[in-house]
């Protein structure tokens, strides 16, 4: 009797077509490099535009990245801060700032953050893999091809490659993320623990702090599985890891918490300062706040999702590890949606987003097996049971309604990639323009609130009205007296004789307005789409009207500077 192994792809057996043989897929090879090759083109396309946009100039597409890139500066030079000999606790990852120093006083420097989210995102792609092996979703070498180009269409709506021109540690936090769901699934599909699962609990929450509740529910995922070592180590490990950093701090007198999340999140305060009243306050503040925010509803129903398929196959198998990932994917989310930021260019909840979704791969594994079988062979039946074609159309269906609830609920994560090139042109335009005022024309210490690109390659001090950079201004926003006596007697304590600020920021006594900086294109990204400079009782005007004159002859085209 004739085969399928023994016929040639596609000859006929009995009246029918058959399907070529199975291609294996033990290892992710195939898969990692679609994906590798849709992402690089999308990255080379994003970094073509943008640097057309900025006539050739690499550009972040926030401020915030700067910060990172001068707090590499200081650590070079012996101080943990923005200004020098003034510590400051001003990065929200603890090992963030200490990667930039690749590079760190050359002219790549500002090239070193694109560089380490590009192998940030190459990580995650290779945990993507891991899953999908794990997971056995595919058989052959055209469902690898249509699952890549579903993954990648989740990837694109979920700004995955916006996140890499935002120059922060994102793309690292998304990577150990994604590496944590795929170690466990390999856990429960290998019955033992990779080393790089274990490593990944530990450094996930000193890329950026929200990773410790992924950590902790892997820690807790290894200790119900039976792996009471590993757990132990990489608890220790992470738990190590964060108590160097938050020793350092205290030996600097400086907080734990990060002052980046104490200014952005109520619950990080309250649990600083360890008042239960506040934490239940503060939280049931965010639940009420979260109607507001376009993407809560979605990792609602992500979470829904890994619940019931959890349940489907705790019942269906009769086996309680079928609820070890919905859990793990769950948690994270939930805990996002509970302490984690949102909006902001659509850079906070990517990883809690992917988690969710690539943890449904898993979840539902076996409905992807069979939606990927029919819909890489739709008039094709392997089991010859006639219902090839609606096999087809119920799996296009299915998966086309679930691209495309993704493509409309994440419309601004999409936007956010697509005006990334946009967004780095106002930078450059505001920012940019900003710090080359001060560093090369007026040359002495400024008032700003929005740090970042001015203090990034500048000797002199830079006040942050904010707080991000200054620990007292924070001290002070804290006991709530930051007022216009608070800061008038910073900016005399400091010499400083010119502000440059949003119309809206909180003014000192005696300050006015010089100049006003305007873009040159619609504003995308920063606070404001005018910068206000203001001479105070300690400024020159003549040394401002001077730098400001020579700074208004050099401005690109279409930067304009408006003085009265």
């Amino acid at each position: 009797m004739t085969t399928k192994e023994d016929a040639l792809p596609g000859a006929p057996l009995g009246g029918r077509r058959v399907l070529p043989a199975a291609i294996s897929l033990s290892h992710p090879n195939q898969l990692l490099i679609w994906l590798g090759a849709m992402s690089a083109a999308a990255v080379l396309t994003v970094l073509w535009l943008l640097l057309d946009a900025t006539g050739g100039v690499l550009a972040y597409s926030i401020d915030d990245s700067y910060i990172a890139m001068a707090l590499s500066e200081r650590i070079a030079q012996g101080t943990y801060g923005i200004n020098l000999g003034e510590p400051a606790n001003v990065s929200s990852s603890a090992i963030y700032p200490f990667l930039l120093l690749l590079g760190v006083n050359t002219p790549w420097h500002v090239a070193t953050p694109l560089l380490v989210n590009v192998v940030g995102a190459a990580i995650s792609l290779w945990a993507i893999s891991r899953t999908v092996a794990f997971s056995r979703l595919t058989a052959n070498g055209l469902q690898t091809f249509i699952l890549s180009g579903l993954i990648f269409v989740f990837l694109l709506c979920l700004n995955f490659i916006g996140v890499i021109f935002i120059g922060l540690e994102h793309s690292l936090q998304i990577a150990a993320a994604l590496v944590i769901l795929a170690g466990i699934v390999g856990t429960l599909q290998g019955n033992s623990v990779p080393a790089w699962l274990v490593a990944a609990i530990a450094i996930a929450p000193l890329i950026r702090f929200e990773g410790i509740a992924g950590s902790l529910l892997a820690v807790a995922a290894l200790l119900v599985l039976g792996f009471r070592r590993q757990a132990a180590a990489g608890a220790l490990l992470g738990a190590s890891g964060v108590g160097i950093f938050a020793a350092a701090m205290k030996m600097m007198d400086l907080p734990v918490v990060p002052v980046s999340i104490t200014l952005k999140s109520p619950i990080a305060t309250a649990a600083q300062f360890g008042n239960s009243s506040s934490i239940i306050a503060a939280v049931t503040t965010r639940m009420a706040e979260l109607s507001a925010v376009p993407v809560a509803p979605v990792l609602l129903v992500l979470i829904a999702l890994a619940v019931i398929g959890g349940c489907i196959g705790v019942i269906r198998n009769r086996n309680w590890r079928e609820a070890i990932v919905p859990l793990y994917a769950a948690g994270v989310m939930g805990a996002h949606l509970v302490a984690g930021g949102f909006r902001w260019f659509e850079r906070y909840d990517v990883y809690a987003l992917l988690t969710g979704v690539v943890g449904l791969l898993y979840i539902y594994r076996d409905f992807w097996r069979w939606a990927l079988s029919a819909l890489s062979s739709p008039f094709l039946s392997r089991e010859h049971d006639g219902y090839a074609f609606p096999r087809f159309l119920a799996s296009f269906a299915i998966v086309g309604t679930a691209v495309l609830s993704v493509i409309n609920f994440n419309a601004d994560h999409w936007l956010a990639t697509k005006v990334t090139p946009a967004a780095a042109k106002n930078i450059l335009d505001q920012q940019g323009q900003m710090s080359r005022f001060v560093t090369d024309f007026y040359k002495a210490p400024v008032a700003v609130n929005d740090l970042g690109y001015v203090a990034w390659r500048n000797p002199y001090y830079v006040l942050d009205l904010v707080g991000l950079g200054s620990d007292e201004v924070v001290k002070i926003k804290l006991a709530r007296s930051f007022d216009e006596a608070a800061i008038s007697d910073l900016i005399d304590r400091h010499g400083i004789g010119l502000a440059m600020i949003y119309h809206w920021v909180t003014k000192g006594k005696g300050w006015e307005q010089v100049a006003s900086l305007h873009l040159s294109t619609p504003r995308v990204s920063p606070a404001d789409s005018v910068v206000y400079f203001y001479r105070t009782p300690n400024g020159s005007a003549q040394k401002i009207a001077d730098a400001l004159s020579r700074f208004k002859a050099a401005l690109p085209d279409g930067v304009r500077l408006d003085m009265p």
